[in-house]
């Protein structure tokens, strides 16, 4: 798409720090990620002004798990978690095998973004199967 075409142009950033403070600090990245945490801020560019407005941001967190013969084959469960500014939360588990790739999600209303981050952060390091996620996200949405 060219610029006289008219439209919204969207610019994708992602920072990975590994528990380090992120380079940027232009009022899109958070000052300080948890070690492993990989985090990806959408931008929408206003095309006549080139203000960039703050639209999304995305949450992953990855945990691997080992073949241990007969008892468990090898996989990876991502947890994710988009956020948008009318306050709404969207989750994802999903499994990737060699054998299967399964995604899960589901959205919640209301949530201010440091509790929305605190059930990721939950799912993440209690390595939530994606069997029970969504039980344990009711849970969640009860206590918190």
């Amino acid at each position: 798409m060219h610029l006289a075409q008219g439209g919204a142009l969207f610019v994708r950033r992602k920072a990975k720090t590994g528990g380090k403070s992120a380079t940027e600090n232009d009022g899109f990245f958070p000052l300080h990620f948890p070690a492993g945490f990989d985090t990806i801020i959408f931008d929408k560019i206003e095309e006549r002004t080139g203000v960039a407005l703050r639209i999304g941001e995305r949450y992953t967190r990855y945990r691997s798990f080992s073949q241990l013969g007969r008892l468990q084959n090898a996989h990876q469960v991502r947890y994710s978690l988009v956020l948008s500014p009318e306050c709404t939360a969207t989750y994802e588990v999903a499994v990737d095998s060699a054998r299967d790739c399964t995604r899960d999600s589901r959205t919640v209303s209301g949530l201010c973004r440091q509790k929305a981050r605190w059930i990721l952060e939950y799912l993440y390091e209690n390595a939530v199967p994606a069997e029970h996620w969504r039980d344990v996200l009711d849970d969640l949405l009860v206590q918190i």
